[in-house]
């Protein structure tokens, strides 16, 4: 009798240490967020590689699956510097657009993704009054490639990206390429 309840004990013991540290190792596993808000204060560059204006950006995203994110995006970019004398410098632009984002790795702390952005976008132009050449309200397309370094929590992640405007109408505004760069919340 004290053998078997020796050997139910040792059984019993056994099979309680295996399953406490089957569930440790679960609690260790970095959690899946599934909201995140991402901010973005980009400064951008004129030919000359000067600071021409500042680009705002708010941002919410869900993670529909781990590679999957979708979520809208709402910016304004405004002039740097308010003395400019050229008719396309003085100017306000929000844009809104809903995004998708695929990510590849995105169990590691180094992640790489593509991005796409349907958006609208308003130039509102000070003081000009004969831009009738220039289309102020346009519907435009952006591809975005980028890294993204991820904190050990999860909690934080700043993304690095390259804006590829591909649209033709969009063309009117955006002539050129941008490299930017978000700060995100996952929560």
């Amino acid at each position: 009798m004290k053998t078997r309840t020796a050997f139910l004990s040792l059984v019993i013991i056994t099979f309680s240490i295996t399953g406490y540290s089957q569930d440790t190792a679960k609690v260790s596993k970095p959690p899946f967020f599934k909201n995140q808000v991402g901010i973005q204060l980009n400064p951008g560059m004129n030919d000359n590689r000067i600071v021409s204006d500042f680009v705002f950006a708010l941002r919410y995203g869900y993670n529909v699956s781990k590679p999957v994110i979708l979520g809208v995006d709402l910016s304004e970019t405004i002039p740097a510097f308010g003395d400019y004398t050229g008719a396309y410098t003085q100017y306000n632009d929000f844009k809104i657009g809903l995004f998708a984002r695929y990510v590849i790795l995105p169990e590691k702390r180094l992640q790489g993704f593509i991005e796409a952005s349907p958006f609208y976008s308003h130039r509102y132009f000070h003081g000009f009054e004969s831009l009738g050449e220039i289309p102020k309200n346009i519907l435009g397309i952006y591809l975005a490639p980028g890294v993204s370094a991820v904190t050990k929590n999860r909690k934080f992640s700043l993304d690095l990206y390259y804006k590829i405007y591909v649209h033709p109408t969009s063309f009117y505004y955006y002539r050129k390429n941008v490299l930017a760069y978000k700060l995100t919340i996952h929560f």
